[in-house]
């Protein structure tokens, strides 16, 4: 059996958190960001490399602002 290689894990599970918030299929949540299902499916399974503007787009249709920080492996600061 393949093991399939998640890109985006952080991601996936934001979008997908973020999809379940709202009660939404996959399906009529890509319809309520105005993109295919299959990118939602992909963003969701970690396979897509998705730009910032994506996620705005999808942060911005589910009423949400997006957030982008950077932090420090070691103690989980957040850098300025």
């Amino acid at each position: 059996m393949t093991r399939h290689h998640v890109d985006n894990p952080e991601v996936a599970l934001a979008v997908r958190h973020l999809r379940q918030e709202t009660a939404l299929s996959q399906h009529k949540f890509a319809k309520l960001v105005g993109k295919p299902q299959s990118t939602i499916a992909r963003i969701e399974a970690g396979s897509m490399n998705v730009s910032v503007k994506v996620l705005r787009d999808i942060a911005t249709a589910a009423g949400k602002d997006l957030s982008v920080k950077f932090v420090n492996p070691a103690t989980n600061d957040e850098h300025l």
